[in-house]
């Protein structure tokens, strides 16, 4: 049998339950479909997991393998990235919020300084499930929404919300302000897509959300733009 449930997920699509007794440390299994792929062979209904594991899932029963919850994590993380919201938080607590505190907070402007939802282009690299749930979830906030996606090669007309999109992902890069790597496709068509070249011709000061993970990210390149200070 596979050595580890990525493995048997690749394999076959879901895991026997039978799997998990191969692999005693497990305490974590994340799913990010909307019901975990578990089985009960030979029955093949799906079966509850051992209680040392915790199953992390997303979306409800209706939503196309959890596309919605994945497209809510990246508007999510793009608010993060723009708002600094975590840092914000834990300078007001300092300075007011906690036992002790001194009441000493900066003019609350200072903890609002950030761009503008409203002012931004967000460019969705990979306009499938994923993207187009994002960019009709994001729509009321940003002034624009832009795509790069090889289905407008052979349509000019962008499907709404969308202001434009391109077979050309260095458009998107040269005019978006956020950038949400979205798409999931592990193949020769995405090897190296997001690399040294597609960095440069990013803005300075540009937010990339990667939820594609390490899918057709040149990591080399990723890490030299952010210690350049560009992204």
């Amino acid at each position: 049998p596979p050595a580890t449930l990525a493995q048997a997920v690749a394999a076959v699509g879901e895991v026997p339950l039978q799997l998990l007794d191969a692999m005693p440390a497990l305490r974590l299994y994340q799913s990010l479909g909307y019901a975990s792929p578990l089985t009960d062979e030979p029955a093949g209904k799906p079966g509850p997991l051992p209680p040392s594991v915790t199953f992390c899932g997303g979306g409800a029963p209706g939503l196309a393998n959890g596309s919605r919850i994945m497209a809510e994590w990246t508007f999510a993380a793009a608010l993060e990235l723009v708002f600094k919201l975590e840092r914000t938080d834990r300078q007001m607590r300092a300075c007011a919020w906690t036992d002790g505190a001194e009441n000493s907070c900066p003019y609350y402007s200072q903890f609002g300084e950030h761009r503008t939802l409203s002012a931004m282009t967000l460019g969705i690299i990979g306009y499938g499930q994923i993207g187009s749930e994002l960019g009709a979830l994001a729509a009321p906030a940003f002034k624009r929404i832009i795509a790069g996606d090889p289905k407008a090669a052979h349509n000019p007309f962008p499907p709404a919300p969308l202001q434009s999109w391109s077979s050309n992902n260095t458009d998107v890069y040269r005019q978006a302000d956020v950038i949400a790597l979205t798409f999931a496709d592990h193949s020769a068509a995405t090897a190296g897509l997001v690399d040294q070249h597609a960095f440069a011709a990013m803005k300075p000061g540009a937010f990339v959300v990667a939820f594609v993970g390490d899918v057709g990210i040149d990591e080399r390149a990723a890490f030299d733009a952010l210690q350049s200070g560009r992204l």
